[in-house]
């Protein structure tokens, strides 16, 4: 049901090391202000004659227009470079990478910026790190060389280029070529002083989605190379066109409807697609179509409609249980008590799926109702999307020390999950770890709650069918988790009988892939600023 991101474009991959180029061509004028050195640069990816050139230019209004901001500032000489894949890992993350492919020195600082540099530089926000060219010539030939024949000639390098290339770039600038490079360049692009207080890309989480418009603050070709392939969903409803074809019909008289609905035969309720369907329009029947008043309170909406929604969820999967009304998030207890925090304050989400292993609670989705239906409020949403961003991170954490001889790899299989219902819409998000300290919050879908039974059936239809992916993509993170355990049980044994003869051993546990001490709850009511923090999605 639930694919894992394909993050990997060769077309995209040659378009990012186009950027690599322009760091060592710049070198070789470091006396010219940055338009300058982008003109001069731009003049002569003209002379080439190359596809992936031709791509890059595309972009050149976008970049020359950044440059003129910062045309007074002295050029940048510094050798890092915001994609270069060697770079090491902050110390902001502490991450061991043990059981990974990805061996990052975690005791590596990042380099800070100089006196001479940009307090505020480009290269993060606007993508005007645009990699090298006194390389251009040896990215164009290592890129062409790597999917051709080594008979293949390849465009010689002009002159005067080649005198002022570094000996050793090669090696210094390598390009995107794996799933693992792309990772530590969003750890290096997300390690940014200058976001947000609140911005959830502080905490390592990469927010996403199929209708999601890039953020200001990810390099477009960056959150380019994230590819969500969903699954084929399945319709309850159209599965069951028979039953409710009928019931829809009669749509525009409520009353007609409501006795079609309750005539559906008991053996076909024992369907679980039937039961999701009909639960659905019997609790829209009563509560929004019927003129409850779900729009005066928040706790009325919740009551009449969200609530009675995920209960049809776990209605019909016997190892969930539903958590509702100012629950206490026991993850973010748990987090604050490891790190001896003691507050009287505690994380109270409006909702929570949980399942029970081997006597231990582990959270599963986490439920955030912002106001009464259809309230309109930008900084109460985006307080709640913050705020639940800070319990996921706890939630995951959680079920990493829960697990902690488990392999990393069988953790990226675990996936929770995030309903928000805010307006009139109810929105489904994902959330996982691909790579040790990153975190992904993926927005699924978005779907609109009706208020009209005589136009109903689409909308209703849309709602079935993301309840019942929801349903299916917790009953793989049931069995992820299971597999998660069995791990964790096969590792510890061989840990302790591996520790009888080397004393000294030490385990690499999956513990150490998290990040250091993330905040884990949100410490204001309000967000100043919080338009900053806004997700822009054609599914809101």
């Amino acid at each position: 049901m639930y694919e894992k991101f394909a993050y990997f474009s060769t077309t995209k991959r040659r378009a990012w090391s186009m950027r690599d180029a322009f760091d060592a061509f710049k070198k070789a004028y470091p006396d010219l202000t940055i338009e300058q050195q982008l003109t001069k640069f731009h003049e002569r990816l003209k002379k080439e004659d190359n596809k992936v050139v031709n791509s890059w230019l595309t972009n050149w209004a976008s970049f020359h227009k950044q440059a003129g901001k910062a045309k007074t500032m002295p050029a940048c000489t510094s050798n890092s470079s915001s994609i270069n894949i060697d770079m090491k890992e902050s110390t902001n993350h502490g991450f061991s990478f043990g059981n990974v492919n990805n061996f990052y020195d975690d005791n590596h600082k990042k380099r800070e910026l100089e006196d001479h540099e940009f307090e505020n530089p480009p290269v993060k926000r606007y993508n005007s790190a645009i990699p090298s060219t006194e390389a251009l010539t040896h990215v164009i030939e290592s890129d062409s060389l790597s999917e051709s024949s080594a008979s293949d000639s390849a465009t010689e390098q002009p002159a005067d280029l080649a005198n002022d290339q570094p000996a050793d770039l090669a090696t210094d600038q390598p390009t995107i070529n794996s799933q693992d490079d792309i990772w530590a360049c969003w750890r290096l692009h997300l390690n940014d002083n200058s976001l947000h207080k609140y911005s959830l890309e502080r905490l390592g989480i990469i927010q996403c989605g199929s209708k999601i418009q890039c953020r200001d603050c990810y390099p477009s070709e960056l959150y380019n190379l994230l590819i969500y392939n969903p699954s084929t969903s399945v319709n309850p409803v159209s599965n069951n066109a028979g039953i409710f074809d009928p019931i829809f019909d009669e749509s525009s008289d409520k009353s007609l409807m409501s006795r079609k609905l309750y005539q559906i035969a008991y053996e076909d309720k024992q369907d679980p697609q039937v039961f999701t369907v009909t639960s659905v329009l019997e609790i829209l029947m009563k509560s929004v179509f019927a003129g409850v008043c779900v729009t005066d309170e928040e706790a009325n909406y919740s009551h009449y409609v969200i609530w009675p929604l995920l209960d049809t969820i776990i209605a019909t999967v016997d190892k969930l249980k539903f958590h509702c009304g100012e629950y206490r998030l026991r993850s973010v207890d748990k987090e604050l008590s490891r790190r001896n925090i003691r507050s009287n304050e505690h994380y109270k989400s409006d909702g929570c799926i949980s399942t029970l292993i081997d006597g231990v609670r582990i959270e599963l989705v986490l439920l955030e109702v912002s106001g009464p239906f259809k309230l309109d409020d930008g900084s109460r949403f985006v307080k709640d999307h913050v705020k639940a961003g800070y319990g996921l991170v706890a939630m995951l954490n959680e079920i990493a020390y829960t697990y902690k001889f488990a392999s990393f790899d069988v953790f990226t299989t675990v996936r929770i999950f995030f309903l928000h219902a805010k307006k009139n819409k109810l929105r489904f998000w994902s959330f996982e770890m691909p790579s040790p300290g990153l975190y992904v919050l993926n927005l699924l879908n978005s779907v609109v709650i009706p208020d009209n039974c005589a136009s109903c059936e689409l909308p209703v239809e849309s709602l079935c069918i993301e309840l019942w992916n929801l349903r299916t993509m917790l009953q793989q993170t049931v069995t992820a988790l299971s597999n998660l355990r069995q791990s964790h049980i096969v590792n510890q044994r061989a840990y302790n009988r591996s520790h009888r003869e080397f004393p000294d051993l030490m385990p690499t546990l999956l513990t150490d892939s998290l990040r250091i001490n993330p905040e884990v709850k949100l410490d204001v009511n309000y967000i100043p600023a919080y338009d900053e923090l806004a997700i822009n999605s054609s599914l809101f």
